[in-house]
């Protein structure tokens, strides 16, 4: 053991000693060489006639005149370190410094935040690079709106990071999203578009080529399709944490210029549907980058029947709001999309859906009259004109309230106050009723379709005292009085 020690100790003396002779007979060569490095390198950064991926050539033709002999990643962090310096370093918040709270800003109101980084997941051909250039082409434009999201006001200039996809097909995305000209030129706002044929990877050189742009273009949104593509070339394992390095130092380079990126990455097939945070392919390293992840699942993995559901389930995680659920689906041969609204709303609408189609005709046809009455006159109906309109030969208004009763108990409609009695001879005030939704015939397999919630019930009818066989209690035809609850549902 102790031979050991003296072994390592008498190792590490003669290395530090011969260190020491070297730096004596050399410290003031490299020093100088190192100095003008480092001011060669700032003026290369500094003069704006140098692209970003000549920066490294200008350096190197200056080092290859020194004495001290330099490799490329040498050259290279020299640059950065240039930059960062130019950049100005960052200090943290000193004890008893204060902070800056602030509402989050958004891009695309709670699914994209503006001067951060957002990851976007789907399994491929789910519309990723569809929805995020007509996003930004709605933005562009300012549209102010997409999908019932608010968008940024003031355009951004746009940087297509787009090595995963080929030119002709990025023509075809950016003309669905207003983007392209009718002369096939881009849009003004793009900056630049790198494509399969053009490609731009997230390699040194890559990153100072969107830095580049960065500094040229202030408050730059940089779409980056995809991760994996502009990775390829690098040989990362996307199961290991260092497959996400590439992205942490694009976000280091970029710091500096308030961007906003969208990253677009693949999610495998087995974590389709998972939280948007773990649906990305790979490892948890990518996604714990991230500021917002926005997750996109079709509506079924599977085609069942002769037509696949084209609804999209559009999900976000983060850390500056509430995680948030809406469906959302492409239309007009992808020039579009329409929101179909929350999962909480589309439920209830499928709720609805299922409903309407158990109804027996009497009862579809009682629904169809009341909607109707509702959309005409914005007023409920009551039992003694819903008999009218149905032309029920036999006690009419009876008939009428068990049928109001069945879609009061299906919860398609609800109370919507009185209407005072018809005549001179007085009577009974009627219950009227309205649409729990308002309805369209919005699909050939469907009578009635769910669209919008109306206002919450303002007239709840309160529960009679059950009178007679069978709960059943009498009433009058001509009075219309109140709708007896105790009715079963599938009375006639």
């Amino acid at each position: 053991m102790s031979s050991e020690l003296s072994f390592s100790a008498r190792l590490s003396e003669l290395e530090h000693a011969d260190a020491i002779s070297h730096w004596g007979r050399n410290s003031g060569t490299a020093a100088a060489d190192l100095g003008k490095l480092k001011s060669t390198a700032e003026v290369i950064v500094c003069d704006q006639t140098i692209s970003s991926r000549d920066r490294l050539v200008h350096l190197r033709s200056v080092a290859d005149g020194l004495n001290t002999r330099f490799t490329d990643g040498e050259l290279r962090q020299a640059l950065w370190a240039a930059r960062r310096e130019l950049n100005g370093a960052a200090e943290p918040i000193p004890q008893g410094g204060k902070l800056v709270v602030t509402e989050a800003p958004w891009l695309w109101q709670d699914i994209i935040l503006l001067g951060c980084t957002n990851l976007v997941v789907a399994l491929p051909k789910v519309g990723k690079s569809r929805l995020m250039t007509q996003m930004l082409g709605r933005m562009v434009i300012g549209a102010g709106l997409f999908l019932g999201k608010e968008l940024a006001t003031d355009p951004k200039p746009i940087l297509i990071v787009g090595t995963d996809q080929p030119q002709r097909d990025w023509a075809k995305c950016l003309s669905l999203a207003g983007l392209l000209n009718p002369d096939n030129t881009m849009h003004g706002s793009i900056v630049a578009l790198f494509h399969k044929g053009c490609p731009l990877h997230l390699d040194e050189e890559g990153i100072e080529r969107i830095v580049g742009y960065c500094e040229k273009h202030p408050g730059l949104v940089i779409l980056l399709d995809s991760y994996a593509a502009c990775t390829a070339q690098l040989g990362l394992d996307e199961n290991s944490s260092a497959f996400a390095e590439p992205l942490l130092d694009l976000q280091e380079a970029i710091a500096p210029h308030d961007c906003t990126l969208l990253v677009i990455h693949h999610s495998s097939k087995g974590k389709a549907g998972q939280r948007a945070s773990m649906a990305s392919r790979g490892g948890t390293a990518l996604p714990a980058a991230v500021s917002q992840t926005i997750d996109l699942t079709w509506a079924q993995e599977e085609t069942v029947g002769p037509v696949r559901d084209p609804k999209v389930k559009l999900s976000t995680e983060g850390r500056e709001s509430q995680p948030i659920e809406i469906w959302i689906q492409q239309i007009d041969e992808g020039r579009d999309w329409m929101l179909h609204g929350s999962a909480a709303e589309l439920a209830f609408a499928q709720r609805i859906e299922q409903a309407i189609e158990k109804l027996n005709d009497r009862q579809s046809e009682a629904l169809t009259v009341i909607v109707d009455h509702w959309e005409k006159h914005k007023e409920g109906l009551d039992a003694v004109r819903l008999g009218k309109a149905l032309e029920i030969k036999d006690s009419p208004t009876s008939k009428a309230r068990t049928v109001l009763t069945s879609l009061l108990n299906k919860k398609l409609i609800e109370a919507a106050g009185t209407r005072q009695a018809d005549g001179e001879t007085g009577g009974q005030p009627a219950k009227l009723f309205r649409p729990i939704l308002l309805v369209r015939d919005r699909s050939p397999n469907l009578p009635l379709i769910a669209l919008q919630p109306l206002v919450e019930n303002t007239a709840p009818l309160e529960p009679e005292p059950k009178r007679g066989r069978r709960g059943k209690r009498a009433s009058s035809e001509e009075g219309g009085q109140a709708l007896p609850y105790l009715l079963e549902d599938g009375d006639e």
